[in-house]
């Protein structure tokens, strides 16, 4: 078997990077008026933390990730980054690329009662 040679390595280092950033540039997008993103919030902040961020920022609650800090959120007007940054959200993605990130259905209810409650009975 032949040892890959060093162009060989960066050529294979080129196409990871290159590869990585086009998947970024095509599924990290910011959040408008009318359209739903997957937001992904600081690691270990919960559905309940997640979700009050949210409605700071105008958006209703679609679905859960799997994880408790990625939320499916339909937002009712524009959200630019330093906006999301100042909620505590981390990225926006397009719901389309990331479809394998739905949570359980159950966990949904769930969280959507456990919000409410926090809320004083107020959904947002």
């Amino acid at each position: 078997m032949n040892r890959l040679r060093a162009w060989d390595w960066a050529f294979i280092a080129c196409l990871y990077v290159f590869g990585a950033g086009a998947l970024a540039a095509n599924t990290v997008s910011l959040p408008a008026a009318g359209e739903e993103r997957v937001v992904m919030f600081a690691p270990g902040a919960s559905a309940i933390q997640s979700l009050h961020a949210a409605q700071q920022m105008g958006a209703e609650l679609v679905s859960i990730g799997a994880t408790p800090n990625i939320l499916i959120l339909s937002f009712t007007e524009n959200v630019s980054l330093p906006q999301l940054w100042q909620n505590g959200a981390l990225l926006s993605f397009d719901p389309v690329a990331l479809a394998g990130c739905n949570g359980d259905p159950d966990q949904l209810a769930q969280v959507a009662s456990a919000f409410a409650q926090s809320n004083g009975g107020q959904d947002g």
